[in-house]
This record gives C-alpha cells, sequence and structure tokens, in this order.
C-alpha cells in the first residue's frame, strides 16, 4: 500500500498512431500510475478511464480495500 502524499495519472501507450488520446485512442493501453513523493509507486493497465475505475485503483492502492 502507498501512503503519504500520492498522485494519480494515466497515460496511453502503444498503437500506431500518435497523437491520439483518450476516447479516440484505438490500439493503445492504458496505464494508471500512484506515484509516492517519497518514491515508491505502482502501475497497471485498466481497461477504461472512468471515475469509477479510477476510484477503484486508489481505494486499493491506499486503504487496501477493492471497490
Amino acid at each position: 500500500m502507498l501512503k503519504g502524499t500520492v498522485e494519480v495519472d494515466e497515460t496511453y501507450i502503444g498503437g500506431k498512431r500518435r497523437g491520439k488520446r483518450g476516447r479516440g485512442a484505438e490500439d493503445k493501453t492504458v496505464v494508471v500510475s500512484l506515484v509516492e513523493r517519497e518514491g515508491n509507486f505502482r502501475s497497471w493497465p485498466i481497461e477504461r478511464v472512468t471515475s469509477d475505475n479510477l476510484k477503484g485503483c486508489i481505494r486499493k492502492m491506499l486503504i487496501g480495500k477493492p471497490r
């Protein structure tokens, strides 16, 4: 589990098209990362970027409980 100040962000990796982001990012994998200010981090792929998916990731890494 992560603790302290944690920042959350997502990125789109892979695919042949450059510059396409968000909903139009076909053939790309969405990866969400949580990073502690002290240096520890956790990253993993998610199917879709939704508030529920992101909240679930945050709860899992900060509280230790899945949704």
